[in-house]
């Protein structure tokens, strides 16, 4: 496990890993250093260097260009292109001054570029100027992330369920309407299953509201489990659950709830010290686009209280010619 340097923290301003052959060079950095509370590692070679920043990721790099196992370029490309690693700073430190290498240094991820010999105050004070800069990018990052985090959470609430996991019923109102316009130009089905959990009051009157939140968590997983990752799955209201199948017409749909059906009534809930076994009845429609929404959805509602009618615990399918238990 990787760490990484703290600077400006405890007084140290960071931790600075000098890549550079020349041991005098390298002893000179960490004496200017640390003087101001940096912490200095060396690698004299790309090697060391790469061992080094496995372990432990550096607040900056120094860098040499001309190193006895690899270029110095080849070095700052690899440091770059790895996501773990790209956000390191790094200042060449080298002898080679014209102006294809300097531009070629900033070209491969380098954020400076100082010539053999200079001035160790200016590198000083260059080094501590990207740190801050990096610290400011960084609270910045981690105000983006939390941000970002903040926003997936809204629209999730806006979107879904928040007892089941499931979208809510605005949701699904939507999906319908826009896989509604696109069926316009298109030969495929949209079937609908509303399904009503048998009895649920009297789940929660004998066991309890926590009981009732079990079963309908349960049975929301029971469900979306059965759905393909095209079809939207909600709950309705209260105890009742809409599904919403693209590209499939009654016959899938009537195969489909049946299988939902039986698994929920095998399914042992058990809750706390108490077996619990439920039921649920459902009502199947193929969307009829000369009619609105609102009236299949009417459909399929009124084919689940012919369902309740009969007994419950089975589907019921509404048609052209009327309807009928599955």
């Amino acid at each position: 496990m990787f760490k990484r340097g703290l600077y400006m923290k405890n007084k140290q301003q960071g931790t600075i890993l000098v890549v550079d052959d020349s041991v005098l060079m390298c002893d000179l950095i960490d004496k200017t250093l640390t003087k101001d509370n940096f912490k200095v590692k060396k690698a004299f070679n790309a090697i060391e260097a790469k061992e080094f920043i496995e372990e432990f990721i550096p607040d900056i790099i120094l860098l040499d260009i001309i190193l006895p196992d690899n270029s110095g370029f080849e070095f700052c490309k690899e440091v770059k292109s790895n996501t773990r690693t790209a956000d390191i700073p790094i200042i060449f430190i080298t002898s080679k001054n014209t102006d294809t290498d300097i531009v070629k240094g900033f070209g491969v991820g380098a954020i400076d570029y100082m010539v053999k010999p200079f001035s160790m105050t200016e590198l000083k004070a260059r080094v501590i100027a990207h740190l801050e800069v990096k610290k400011s990018q960084d609270k910045l990052k981690k105000i983006n992330n939390e941000l970002e985090s903040s926003l997936e959470k809204l629209n999730r609430l806006v979107v879904r369920d928040y007892l089941t996991g499931l979208y809510n019923r605005r949701h699904i109102i939507n999906q319908l309407m826009e896989q509604r316009r696109i069926n316009k130009y298109s030969e495929t089905s949209i079937s609908l299953i509303l399904g009503d959990i048998d009895d649920f009051k009297v789940i929660n009157d004998t066991y309890g509201h926590e009981a009732g939140d079990f079963v309908l968590t349960v049975i929301s997983s029971i469900i979306k489990k059965n759905c393909r990752q095209i079809d939207t799955v909600s709950r309705w209201g209260g105890e009742e659950f809409l599904i919403m199948l693209t590209n499939t017409p009654i016959e899938g749909a009537k195969i489909l709830s049946e299988r939902i059906r039986k698994e929920i009534k095998e399914f042992d809930f058990n809750y706390k010290e108490h077996k619990i076994k439920c039921t649920i009845t459902l009502g199947v429609v193929e969307v009829n686009s000369n009619i609105s929404l609102e009236e299949n959805i009417s459909l399929a509602d009124k084919a689940m209280y012919e369902g309740k009618n009969l007994g419950k615990d089975c589907s019921v399918v509404s048609t052209m010619k009327g309807l009928k238990k599955i």
